[in-house]
């Protein structure tokens, strides 16, 4: 029996060239993955209506989209499978924030003696242009102090003199800030702005078990140098530029 030869030099130059391409494209995916920048986040609210009236009255925030989430994609990601979830996107200044209620299927609330060193503990930081106003205005409404009163941090700390905070929760127990920048300290766009009390978010932090493990985790996944035991992410600025 004669044995034919079906090769076609055009069709495996084709073949070849795909399979180096994919090769390529598999090594050098990582490089392609990184994060870009902080988009914004998500928090899971127990009543709709009485978060957005909080934020909106408390904060400053505007309400810039109301939808109800049925799918089954958004199950998948979520990971929590058969729910009608009601997603509220507020701005204040230029960042946002999202708030969802699962409608269907409700999870647990936050654990009430929760504290900031606990490792679920994350809070955003909104920015303010008076902070005894922006505290005085705030205790109005049903918050929890984190923080006995305002802080600021001494002359001895250079680098972060004059700053002011305040920390808070929200009616869900959700972590929250009040920050105010002295003139020389902060991101510019933060300065200038005294015709508002509620400017934007500056930042978001995190606590962790381990520094140099999660040090490790988020520059390879967004770059960055330097590590403490909160990590912040700045939403000022783009990632490559964030400090942890």
């Amino acid at each position: 029996m004669t044995m034919r030869n079906y090769s076609n030099p055009i069709r495996d130059q084709f073949y070849a060239t795909i399979l180096a391409l994919l090769i390529v494209l598999i090594f050098t995916a990582g490089a392609f993955a990184r994060a870009l920048e902080v988009h914004g986040f998500v928090l899971t609210v127990s009543d709709m209506d009485r978060s957005v009236t909080f934020f909106e009255q408390a904060l400053g925030f505007k309400k810039v989209n109301d939808k109800t989430i049925v799918d089954r994609n958004y199950d998948y990601l979520t990971g929590v499978f058969g729910t009608r979830v009601r997603n509220v996107q507020l701005k204040l200044g230029d960042e946002s924030i999202e708030l969802e209620q699962y409608v269907s299927r409700g999870g647990q609330p936050i654990p009430i003696d929760s504290r900031s060193n606990d490792l679920w503990f994350q809070h955003f930081a909104v920015v303010v242009s008076d902070m005894d106003k922006a505290f005085e205005h705030v205790r109005k409404f049903p918050i929890t102090g984190i923080s006995s009163a305002p802080q600021t941090i001494p002359d001895s700390n250079k680098a972060a003199a004059g700053i002011r905070a305040y920390k808070f929760k929200d009616p869900d127990g959700h972590p929250l800030e009040l920050l105010y920048f002295p003139a020389d300290k902060g991101n510019p766009k933060w300065q200038g702005s005294n015709d508002k009390l509620f400017l934007g978010i500056d930042h978001s932090a995190i606590s962790v078990a381990s520094t140099e493990r999660s040090t490790a985790f988020y520059q390879g996944l967004i770059g960055g140098g330097g590590g403490q035991v909160v990590l912040e992410l700045d939403f000022a600025k783009p990632l490559k530029e964030t400090g942890i």
